[in-house]
This record gives structure tokens, sequence and C-alpha cells, in this order.
């Protein structure tokens, strides 16, 4: 009969054996413990059911907040550097050709600037647009799923 090394004699190396009883085993525990904290509520579980809502709730408020936000900058606030009666009192007041060449060219440049910005802040609006009929129709097709 071998005896064991103390180097064997480790649960490191799984050839340790104990002569003591094992304790019982976890199939003899009963199968329902009692506990002192209540059963869950249908309310409770139903409170839990409203935190992916909620978070629904948080996208569609943030969607809506960029989609009114990029519509007033496309729509409402149209509002050029100067407008065209200030343009035209300048450009009335100035009397050497050279200036009323370069201030002719710097209104054009502001005009395609404007113009440029215009078409920009238009597509950001159309790709907010966008986002916002894709995740209404993601939450609508979620609701019925959960109908059904």
């Amino acid at each position: 009969m071998e005896t064991a090394t103390p180097a064997q004699n480790t649960p490191k190396n799984n050839v340790y054996q104990e002569d003591k009883p094992h304790p019982s085993s976890p199939v003899t525990a009963p199968l329902v413990q009692p506990s002192s904290q209540p059963a869950v509520t249908a309310s409770e579980a139903h409170s839990d059911k409203q935190t992916p809502s909620k978070t629904w709730v948080w996208i569609l408020m943030a969607y809506l907040c960029l989609f009114i936000v990029t519509g007033y900058i496309a729509f409402i606030h149209q509002t050029p550097i100067l407008h065209a009666d200030e343009q035209q009192r300048i450009f009335t007041s100035i009397q050497d050709p050279e200036s009323k060449a370069l201030i002719s060219s710097l209104f054009k440049d502001e005009v395609a600037n404007f113009k440029e910005k215009q078409n920009i802040a238009t597509q950001s609006f159309h790709i907010i647009l966008g986002g916002l009929m894709g995740f209404l129709s993601a939450l609508g097709a979620s609701i019925i799923g959960r109908k059904n």
C-alpha cells in the first residue's frame, strides 16, 4: 500500500483524501427554504417591466429634442449675416469702383456660405427625421410583438 507524499497531499493535485464523513449533499436539503422576505407582488413585477419603457421614452425624448432643434435651424432660423436692405445700403454708400467690386464679391461669398449652411441644416433635419421614423417603427413593432 502506498502512502501519499507531502507534495501529493494537497488539494491542488486532487489526490488529497479525507477520512472525515462528507457533509450532507444538497439533495437532502429541503427544496423550499423559508425566507423572511415577502413574495414579489404583481405591482413590483410590473415596476420591473417599466425600466425598458422608461428607456424607450428617454430615447424618444432625445430624438424629439434633436428633431425640434434641427428643424428650427433648418427652417425658422434663416438669417444671413446681413439682410438684403442692409447690403443695399452699404453698397450704395460706397463710391470707389474697386471697393464696390470687393464688397460685391464678399456679399456673393456670404450668400453662397449661407446657402451651404442651409443645405447642411436641411440634410441634418432629414437624417434626424429618418432616425426618428426608424425608432418609431421599431417601437411600434415591439409593442405589437408584446401584444401577440
